[in-house]
């Protein structure tokens, strides 16, 4: 097998070759390596191939088994890998052990390679830090690859793996999977275990990013269920997530905006595309028409810009405490910085204020899905900005101009982590320039079957399998 070869396969393909004895484990990995060799020197995507990544023993999960995978460098841990989430702060951490999404990536049989740049703790729609640099879009290297999963999701579009490790608080699995033209599903809230180290997941939730809706679904397969100690139980469906893919879907209700819900500018050709994904699914026979959640945008966004700080930043001060390093820009961002001041300056009421915000968006949410099955929106409000333009690494943003960047560039996306339902991004088209432009499908709490059976559904209708970017490892 050459590159060509490997890279025309989803996860679920090169798995089947492994169980036919058409490629080996091994064969795969050193596919990989090469991959990362070839194009990763313009991409910036991957930290680092381990020393042994060749060696690992076989894995022989019945999904996966053998099928190399990369992991964000935030979330899932690796035991005796290092986790630096993108920060000087946490420069050689080292994990104790394997997280729970680890443990059950490896055994659907995941062969774990290395790790993928990410934003300082996450905490941004583009992946650019001053520990690692600026991760390139492999379809304009001069544009964001997204964030904060922008490293897994560049290395999965340029053919490096076929699918990675992504986590998700305010936009991550589908700001990078929109940007990227890849498949990212976001999860309900504590579908996938955050555990050990994390116990309520808050805003945040993993799963991958992929390029076709059945690795997808597959990995929601592997990944999905509850662990001793949950703070909470999704029950889950009879019928696993894949299997779902060939069940028949009833027409559904879906309403659509291309209307930014803060007001800001939508460029004409993603609501172009959102219009043209509308009409697609009319003709599979659903029920669509205009309307958007309401869910009182100002309290979302400034609940939003607190609970992030939070998230992002809570771990700052026992990080800082474990290195014995300072809270300064000699190991910090600038608007890490700014973040960590607000966070630690709010008090329990208004914490409380801003969990109460996320209860009453729930409820909005669930009036809305008593009338319509899925919302269907844009992801960003325009094509992917250049480089230098967001992140953390400008000296000159305050956290509330910070937050002003987020939903300028992608209002769609907070208020699910927020109400802790699931929510996809779908490549459904191009632009003129011919980046991919993305559609994100919103369903009920708990009902990742609808918007996998939807997503497989646009597959068919608009596929996406053939195009490429210019950067990509078989080119």
């Amino acid at each position: 097998m050459n590159l060509q070869e490997y890279a025309a396969h989803d996860a679920t393909g090169l798995a089947e070759l492994v169980r036919s004895g058409e490629v080996t484990p091994a064969e795969l990995a050193a596919l990989a390596s090469e991959a990362v060799e070839k194009v990763n020197g313009t991409l910036n995507g991957v930290i680092e191939v381990y020393d042994d990544a060749l060696d690992q023993p076989a894995a022989d999960g019945e999904l996966f088994g053998g099928v190399p995978f990369l992991r964000k460098d935030i979330g899932a841990t690796e035991q005796g890998r290092l986790v630096e989430m993108g920060s000087r702060l946490c420069e050689g951490m080292i994990a104790p052990r394997d997280s729970f999404y680890t443990q059950r990536a490896k055994a659907s049989g995941l062969r774990f390679l290395g790790r993928t740049t990410t934003s300082e703790f996450g905490l941004h729609g583009t992946t650019e830090t001053l520990m690692c640099g600026a991760t390139r879009n492999p379809w304009d290297p001069e544009r964001i690859a997204g964030g904060s999963s922008g490293g897994a999701a560049a290395m999965v579009a340029a053919g490096v793996v076929p699918m990675a490790h992504a986590s998700d608080g305010g936009g991550s699995i589908r700001i990078p999977a929109c940007i990227n033209g890849l498949v990212g599903l976001k999860p309900s809230r504590g579908r996938v275990t955050a555990g050990p180290a994390m116990g309520h997941p808050k805003l945040t939730t993993e799963l991958v990013v992929s390029r076709t809706v059945r690795d997808t679904a597959a990995a929601l397969d592997a990944l999905a269920g509850n662990q001793l100690g949950e703070p909470f139980d999704i029950p889950e469906p009879e019928r696993r997530w894949r299997g779902s893919l060939e069940a028949p879907t009833k027409p559904l209700r879906i309403a659509f905006t291309t209307e930014a819900p803060n007001g800001a500018a939508v460029d004409p050709e993603v609501a172009a595309n959102i219009e043209a994904t509308a009409a697609a699914l009319e003709a599979l026979g659903h029920h669509v028409e205009p309307g958007a959640p309401e869910y009182g945008f100002e309290r979302l966004q400034d609940a939003f810009g607190k609970l992030f700080a939070v998230v992002g930043t809570g771990a700052i001060s026992i990080l800082s405490e474990r290195f014995g390093r300072p809270i300064n820009e000699d190991f910090l961002e600038p608007v890490t910085l700014r973040w960590h001041e607000v966070a630690t300056s709010l008090d329990a009421l208004t914490y409380d204020d801003a969990l109460a915000t996320c209860d009453r968006i729930a409820r909005r949410m669930g009036l809305f899905h008593q009338e319509y099955d899925l919302a269907l929106s844009p992801v960003l409000t325009r094509l992917p900005p250049l480089l230098g333009t967001q992140g953390g690494t400008q000296h000159h943003l305050s956290h509330a101009q910070s937050v002003e960047l987020v939903f300028d560039l992608f209002p769609f996306t907070p208020a699910m982590n927020l109400s802790g339902q699931p929510a996809i991004s779908v490549p459904t088209g191009s632009s003129r320039e011919g980046l991919p432009l993305a559609a994100q499908f919103v369903s009920r709490f708990g009902e990742e079957r609808m918007l996998l059976q939807v997503a497989a559904q646009l597959e068919e209708a608009m596929p996406w399998a053939d195009r490429r970017p210019e950067i990509h490892a078989a080119a």
